[in-house]
């Protein structure tokens, strides 16, 4: 059963959780139901039960208890003192409050804000073993220690998430009061627990950090710890997370500890931009959401910054549409009579198509980039250009006989842009599809290649997006894909244009856009890191490209 979590908890509240498994010696088992198939096998209590005096009855004994459904841990019910608690998803969602009653004897009715279940209890004898059986299955919970939900370990300690970014945060703690029997360790090891808005789930990341490193928490101390989880996961989109880790409450050298899984909701939040409704594809949705919020739609490519910056990218588009006419076998001399450009930038690859086209006309979704356009080329009557999504081309009088577009089918809806290019191309019309991208590849430096991996992309790493090959089982009805090609491309760069080069790669600009570095910040350390490798001369950077020709 799903269980929605409010928005303004998840906004406006940090709720930790954790779970504790005690390292001991086996802790003694009590009989808590007529099988003992559903009790808890994994877990066994802390040692936070000095002075307490269990009842095997209601109410329940006040703190944290963990349940299972079956013998797999389902959820973390924190009892308060009376009749009232709140219960937590397992796999980080799902927090709801609750009160309770009990109704003929041993029957129980849990009250949740949107509706009531029913359920049969029994205690074990020693009052911390509960277990509630419902009409379709059964719980076995397991009392786990004094603490909340803020603390389920009872430990004192409060985390909290703050300055959250696309690529970290800084995590805050301190610590007072508490069960704590020993010394507090916390691994600087972490993973994401990952919200989807679309179908109020919760799924978990790769783990990122430094693997069997450890920091300690002292008693009655403050701190912080710097999260950079780029390595690892790229950008987080927008949306909700929980930061995920491990402390432990060692009582002695080389003894026993309690372990606990502690848990920092935090969200990334949204931009401006509108979503991107109808696409099929929840990760895609996903991810085209995050670059129109963030991305192509409102900052990252609609500035005039980078609309300028990529009317100065090297003309290597010349080299592709030239390798057109010979890998489609056309004469050197074929004019198109009408082309289209889609996702034209500030205009390079229009120009590219330009050369075999008697006109042509440039569409992108970036207002600032058909302005540069318009200022660089709307003198000359062969050209054309206006702002439009790559699925929203408008039907021309003449349709096209020709289309060309570089780097940009990684941020389209691709059934509706083929969808479009049906309906604005003629019935015999080349579709060039093309990109080529930066590599950490530099002829005879390689001292260039270190550098890109080990410096550049662990600073400014790469933001998600697709990059499946479309196949020609892929194409939609009229389509046919008709060759596909790989292939290098060289310029050389002195360094300062080589850093104006890096300075509109989207992974750097993200970080600027974000307000996370500066752009002079950014420079200079291009510059301090970069003299030695270009040595005050020009070097040869390689491309990586590939260009697929489609028929229609």
């Amino acid at each position: 059963m799903k269980n929605k979590v409010a928005s303004a908890i998840l906004i406006s509240m940090l709720i930790l959780s954790a779970c504790s498994i005690s390292n001991s010696k086996e802790a003694e088992q009590n009989s808590v139901a007529a099988s003992s198939e559903e009790s808890l096998e994994s877990v066994s209590p802390t040692d936070q039960t000095q002075e307490d005096e269990f009842d095997a009855q209601m109410p329940v004994h006040s703190g944290i208890w963990q349940a299972a459904d079956y013998g797999r841990t389902n959820y973390y019910y924190e009892f308060s003192k009376g009749y009232t608690g709140r219960r937590l998803g397992a796999n980080a969602g799902n927090v709801e409050a609750f009160s309770y009653e009990v109704n003929d004897g041993d029957n129980l009715v849990i009250h949740y804000a949107d509706r009531d279940e029913y359920a049969h209890y029994s205690f074990g004898d020693d009052g911390k073993h509960l277990v509630l059986t419902y009409q379709d299955y059964q719980q076995s919970l397991q009392w786990m220690s004094h603490g909340t939900l803020e603390d389920m370990g009872g430990l004192g300690l409060t985390f909290t998430a703050e300055d959250i970014t696309p690529f970290g945060c800084t995590l805050r703690y301190s610590q007072s009061g508490g069960y704590v029997t020993g010394e507090i360790t916390a691994d600087n090891s972490f993973n994401l627990i990952v919200h989807s808005e679309d179908d109020d789930e919760w799924g978990y990341t790769d783990y990122f950090g430094t693997e069997g490193q450890t920091f300690t928490i002292e008693k009655d101390s403050s701190g912080e710890i710097q999260i950079d989880w780029t390595s690892k996961l790229g950008m987080l989109i927008p949306g909700d997370y929980v930061l995920s880790f491990q402390i432990r409450d060692i009582r002695n050298v080389g003894g026993d500890w309690d372990s606990f899984d502690y848990r920092v909701w935090f969200s990334v939040p949204q931009n401006d931009g509108e979503r991107i409704d109808g696409m099929e594809n929840k990760s895609d949705q996903l991810l085209k959401t995050f670059w129109r919020d963030i991305g192509m739609n409102n900052k990252s490519f609609d500035s005039h910054r980078i609309a300028e910056g990529y009317a100065k990218r090297p003309w290597l588009h010349k080299g592709v549409i030239d390798r057109f006419r010979k890998d489609c076998d056309l004469p050197d001399d074929y004019m198109f009579s009408n082309g289209l450009d889609v996702g034209c930038g500030a205009g390079l690859s229009t120009k590219a198509l330009k050369l075999i086209c008697r006109h042509v006309t440039g569409t992108d979704i970036a207002e600032s980039m058909v302005e540069v356009c318009n200022e660089l080329y709307g003198s000359d009557e062969a050209y054309s250009f206006y702002t439009a999504g790559a699925e929203d081309t408008f039907i021309p009088d003449e349709k096209y006989d020709v289309v060309s577009a570089a780097g940009m089918v990684n941020w389209v809806d691709e059934k509706r842009f083929m969808e479009n290019l049906i309906k604005v191309t003629k019935d015999e019309c080349f579709i060039i599809i093309y990109d080529f991208w930066i590599t950490d590849k530099m002829k005879n430096v390689p001292e260039y290649t270190s550098w890109y991996q080990d410096e550049y992309l662990k600073r400014f790493p790469k933001p998600p997006r697709k990059e499946n090959i479309w196949t020609d089982a892929d194409l939609i009805s009229g389509l046919k894909m008709y060759k596909q090609i790989n292939y290098e491309l060289t310029h050389s760069f002195c360094l300062d244009e080589f850093i104006d080069f890096v300075m509109i790669q989207s992974n750097v600009n993200a970080r600027i856009e974000s307000g996370d570095m500066a752009e002079l910040q950014v420079r200079t350390w291009m510059k301090d890191t970069l003299l030695p490798i270009f040595k005050d001369k020009e070097q040869e950077l390689i491309f990586d490209g590939y260009t697929w020709y489609i028929k229609r």
